[in-house]
């Protein structure tokens, strides 16, 4: 079916391509195909996007802070320019052109209070792709989000900015979940919604997987085990280290790799905890890589360990699987739907005794090549093509055609 419809977009994203998460690589995936269904975008964003040369509309919107270094604070001042800045520029637009839909692409409120204010004023229909739930899932008090960033090596306001965020997300943006049209990536999510009192309709729609062409498989492995995502606490990063102390004791000669963007104050604590566990000749932390680098390492990997503890789809984990790795990870819902992959394992979060245990089983078991064939069995089902058409068909519903 081939629509006709123009969608308001507002895509704040960090500058740096290091910082671009998962979440903001699917809106780029989606923008490229989505015109194949007669959709159109018009983006308003804060920094040139990986959407150059498509058939969207893009507008840029600068702020006092671009020529700043970025660290949180430069990027929480840049989020609060754009939020308010955005709008200004979206009502212009509104007076020369009609939209379909108002799209935040991701559940933060620097999209979403934007989208949501051009859909009080216009009156248009509001569809929010929430990637995680709001404020990261994250509970508690903020006293208890505070000290457990400061437990993590993050600096003293670097910590009050990551709980003010996390608790306002947390409060706000589900009373504005519920006036809007919600696109979930995975039925994880979705359950992780309702759990936050989340009543408005939920569409699942999924996640998919670039990958060019057939992934090398190379016989000898460089790596017994690899971690791939952002080095930040959530994402498990000192579980991981001290999951790799466990892996020493028991094979003195294994070898990880850690790949991803870290902020500075961040890797000076992982590289003291690295030093503090006698690990250094059997960690490589290589940072943020290319995307044909990143291939090549997974590729050079056996295992790829991710104890993350906030997940809603974990686009990494069928990056890995596509390239033959077997897989161990915490069991939560944004990893529900690998719950049937014979090549992923998962574990109680925290249980770091069990992920270490997993890890020297695995890396002796006798049927690693055969569990490989099973990786990249599964990992065929993330099709992006088969996600922006179901999207597409989602933005069709919403607006009753």
């Amino acid at each position: 079916m081939r629509l006709e419809m123009l969608v308001l977009v507002f895509f704040y994203h960090p500058a740096s391509p290091e910082r671009m998460t998962g979440g903001f690589h699917r809106v780029c995936e989606v923008a490229r195909r989505i015109s194949t269904f007669g959709v159109r975008y018009i983006l308003i964003e804060n920094s040139p996007s990986l959407l150059k040369g498509t058939n969207h509309l893009t507008f840029e919107v600068g702020t006092p802070f671009d020529g700043l270094e970025e660290n949180l604070s430069v990027l929480a001042l840049k989020a609060l320019f754009s939020t308010f800045y955005m709008p200004l520029l979206a009502l212009k637009l509104a007076r020369k052109v009609r939209f379909s839909l108002i799209l935040s692409p991701s559940e933060t409120s620097w999209s979403v209070l934007p989208a949501y204010f051009m859909h009080l004023v216009t009156g248009v229909p509001l569809v929010i792709v929430a990637q995680l739930p709001p404020g990261k899932g994250f509970s508690g008090s903020a006293i208890k989000v505070y000290d457990w960033h400061r437990q993590h090596g993050m600096s003293i306001l670097n910590s009050l900015l990551m709980t003010f965020w996390m608790t306002f997300d947390s409060a706000l943006m589900p009373r504005i979940f519920n006036k809007a049209n919600i696109i979930a990536v995975s039925e994880g999510l979705k359950k992780m919604l309702r759990d936050m009192e989340v009543k408005s309709k939920i569409y699942v729609v999924g996640n998919g997987i670039s990958i060019e062409k057939e992934p090398c498989e190379f016989k000898e492995k460089l790596y017994d085990a690899i971690f791939v995502g952002r080095l930040v606490p959530e994402k498990g990063i000192f579980d991981l280290i001290q999951v790799w102390e466990r892996v020493i004791a028991i094979r003195p000669s294994a070898k990880l790799a850690i790949v991803g963007y870290c902020d500075p104050q961040l890797r000076e604590a992982l590289e003291l905890k690295i030093e503090k566990g006698g690990l250094k000749g059997s960690i490589e932390i290589a940072g943020y890589v290319p995307e044909n680098k990143k291939a090549t390492m997974l590729s050079l990997s056996k295992l790829l360990i991710y104890p993350s503890r906030v997940e809603s789809f974990s686009l990494i984990i069928a990056e890995a699987l596509a390239h033959g790795l077997t897989v161990l990870c915490y069991n939560i819902p944004g990893t529900d739907h690998y719950a049937s992959c014979g090549a992923v394992t998962r574990v109680t979060v925290g249980d770091i005794d069990s992920l270490a245990l997993y890890v020297c089983k695995l890396l002796d078991a006798d049927n690693l090549r055969e569990l490989s064939e099973s990786a990249r069995n599964y990992a065929r089902k993330f099709d992006w093509n088969e996600v922006v058409a179901k999207e597409a068909e989602t933005y069709a519903k919403i607006l009753g055609m």
